[in-house]
């Protein structure tokens, strides 16, 4: 009983960290990258989702709204070589936002074996909609010497 009202509390505290973080408020497109998991998160459109898992390094969320298969968001896995050679070249202190973005897409594609051609396709699908939505993006440089 006592580890459930640990973890309940911890929920809470997490809760009440990501409330103060990200008020509430009207959605905007955004990205985040997760050091822990080292992904990146896209979400284009604050709607009721599902997964698909395209293969193990990308996962495309597609709306449950309309019936259509629109994409609403996406996580890329395994993108810190990505940022790391970014980081390296000065290209991501010498841009920000958007610009960012499209910088770790050009890399990404480049890296994706051409045995993945959906994973391409999707990739390529995920940067216009990243481009049309403007997606808001921060990238905060790793600790790395």
């Amino acid at each position: 009983m006592e580890g459930e009202l640990d973890a309940l509390q911890s929920a809470e505290e997490v809760e009440k960290e990501l409330r103060n973080k990200f008020p509430p408020g009207e959605f905007r497109p955004a990205a985040f990258y997760d050091i822990v998991t080292d992904s990146l998160t896209l979400w284009f459109a604050d709607e009721a989702s599902y997964a698909h898992r395209v293969d193990a390094l990308l996962t495309v969320y597609y709306s449950q709204l309309d019936g259509a298969e629109r994409i609403v968001g996406g996580v890329l896995k395994g993108v810190s070589g990505v940022f790391d050679s970014l980081e390296e070249l000065g290209m991501l202190s010498s841009t920000s936002g958007l610009d960012q973005l499209k910088l770790v897409f050009s890399g990404l594609y480049c890296a994706t074996d051409t045995s993945r051609p959906l994973a391409r396709k999707m990739l390529s699908v995920l940067t216009k909609l990243t481009i049309e939505n403007k997606v808001e993006f921060e990238f905060v440089a790793s600790s790395k010497s």
